[in-house]
């Protein structure tokens, strides 16, 4: 910067090339110079090795920015009187771009922008609101198809719950129009479920900060927002089938349920280990009295879990010997599905050079949960038997005797191959599928 009367100028030999190294009191640090540009002699301003820069010539005074108190400030420089004062005193963020104009200090401070007048020695922060066209940001039709993120159908198939763009849509599958369910602004709303009864939806939602659940009817109405504990990501959502339960995981591998009624949440369990493969996905049985769930245990294999509503605890079927996973209920309570691999330990460490990866391969296998339930194996046989006239009970109930239930542990006579997850149909039908 010049003088005012343009005869001397105030500058630095070296401008730092490390800018943000706060503190440093290295070799590219030079103090600020005054130049006479008649006779050309320089007068050094007062300087102990700090990082100086930015002068600004107001007057018979020179302003700057110096880290002198460790963080970086303004200060002035008396021609007259040849004293250094600071005039400013931040802490936390470094003062930066201090310019100058018309009697006036301008200057960067965390992010906000702050005048100095001279006169009066004291900073006032700018707020400054930006007027612009912004067409972007204008209310517009935007058509979301192509950021379909997560989706679930109703029960009937009827319609489908989509979240695009942070919104929940319901779609209907023939008829009907489209429904925005959240219409919400600055809010990521994701991860749609509709209740087996079909009266209910629920999504998450990050609307005031932290995820919440959403609890709304079949049009979007708002009937309840659930606190979640220990706030994060919460993924796969599932309805209990009598829709008075929803069971999610979040980002801490944990598995949760919580009490609609309530609102309070319950911790079933944690995956156990950090793998690319999450594998703890809940499956309710069909009385929504269990989940069934899979965990990784110290030998790096997956097991298969059920969780007791009832009692609020969590048994272990399978023995850990195999790699077991994707549990699936038959509809009547009597059978749990799951596949089985007995060649994953080559392949557990993924993570480094210990794993060969060799393909792993699988079989479907089908646990009795009743002593007292013949095997679905059995060999066929007609008898004659008396007729039933008795009303029958068409009530699910699941009963579970984990006494010698690997002895009721059976394969189902399906060539083992590459597959990935089961499904249950009607009693005595299983969907599977296959990685390709």
């Amino acid at each position: 910067h010049f003088s005012p009367d343009g005869k001397h100028f105030v500058y630095q030999m070296i401008f730092p090339w490390e800018t943000e190294w706060r503190n440093y009191r290295g070799g590219q640090n030079n103090p600020i110079r005054i130049l006479d540009l008649t006779t050309y002699k320089q007068e050094v301003l007062p300087w102990d090795g700090s990082k100086d820069w930015n002068p600004n010539w107001l007057g018979d005074r020179i302003y700057f920015l110096s880290d002198r108190d460790f963080a970086m400030n303004v200060w002035m420089y008396d021609l007259k009187t040849k004293n250094l004062s600071q005039i400013t005193h931040f802490k936390e963020f470094d003062c930066k771009n201090l310019e100058s104009g018309d009697g006036m200090l301008i200057f960067e401070n965390g992010g906000w922008l702050y005048t100095l007048d001279t006169k009066v020695g004291e900073a006032r922060k700018l707020t400054i609101t930006v007027e612009g066209d912004f067409p972007w940001a204008r209310t517009h039709w935007k058509n979301v198809k192509d950021d379909i993120g997560d989706y679930a159908l109703t029960p009937s198939g009827k319609r489908v719950l989509f979240s695009a763009r942070g919104d929940i849509f319901s779609v209907p599958a023939e008829k009907g129009d489209i429904r925005n369910l959240s219409s919400s602004t600055g809010v990521a709303d994701r991860s749609p479920a509709c209740s087996p009864d079909g009266k209910k939806v629920s999504w998450f939602s990050d609307e005031g900060g932290e995820y919440q659940l959403i609890i709304a009817d079949a049009y979007g109405k708002i009937e309840q927002k659930i606190a979640l504990p220990d706030p994060t990501f919460y993924y796969t959502p599932k309805w209990s089938p009598d829709s008075k339960y929803i069971s999610f995981g979040d980002a801490g591998r944990n598995l949760w349920v919580v009490d609609i009624a309530t609102g309070t949440s319950t911790l079933v369990g944690n995956e156990g280990f950090a793998h690319p493969e999450r594998t703890i996905a809940p499956e309710w049985s069909p009385d929504s009295k269990w989940i069934a769930f899979t965990k990784r245990l110290q030998n790096e294999f997956n097991a298969i879990f059920v969780w007791s509503m009832e009692q609020k605890k969590a048994f272990q079927l399978t023995d850990g010997m195999s790699d077991c996973k994707a549990p699936a209920w038959d509809k009547q309570g009597k059978l749990l599905y799951f596949l089985g691999s007995t060649d994953l330990g080559m392949s557990v460490g993924w993570l480094d050079l210990s794993s060969y990866g060799r393909p792993v391969t699988r079989s479907i296998y089908v646990a009795v949960l009743s002593r007292d339930e013949p095997s679905p194996l059995k060999p066929l046989s007609d008898e004659e038997a008396a007729p039933d006239t008795a009303n029958k009970d068409t009530s699910v109930v699941v009963k579970i005797d984990f006494d010698g239930i690997g002895q009721r542990i059976l394969a189902l006579d399906v060539p083992p191959k590459e597959y990935v997850f089961l499904a249950a149909g009607e009693s005595g039908v299983l969907f599977y599928g296959e990685w390709y």
